[in-house]
């Protein structure tokens, strides 16, 4: 979750060659720590896994990460929302099952 004063932004980041959550948001933690922003906060909520399917037009949330445990309930449905909007003609799916 992004923040800018009162606008609010969650970001979805993916990469297959990444072993690891963190290999996966260390670059967009990076930008974000060097914005010169003063008002722009950031925390990362939680993670999962994510199943990008183009040939059948589907994506997959799922999971959770050990590296950015959610606190509370899963809130897949933050980053099927942003998915969603990027591939709007895709199925996205979510479930807290799975790692």
């Amino acid at each position: 979750e992004v923040r800018r004063g009162e606008q609010v932004r969650h970001l979805v980041r993916g990469n297959r060659y990444a072993p690891y959550h963190l290999d996966v948001a260390t670059p967009t933690l990076d930008q974000l720590k060097a914005s010169a922003e003063p008002q722009l906060t950031y925390e990362v909520l939680g993670g999962g896994r994510i199943i990008h399917s183009p040939e059948n037009k589907r994506v997959e949330v799922f999971g959770h990460s050990y590296g950015f445990p959610w606190q509370g309930e899963f809130r897949h449905d933050l980053a099927a929302a942003v998915i969603k909007e990027a591939y709007p003609a895709f199925e996205v799916t979510t479930s807290n099952e799975g790692y």
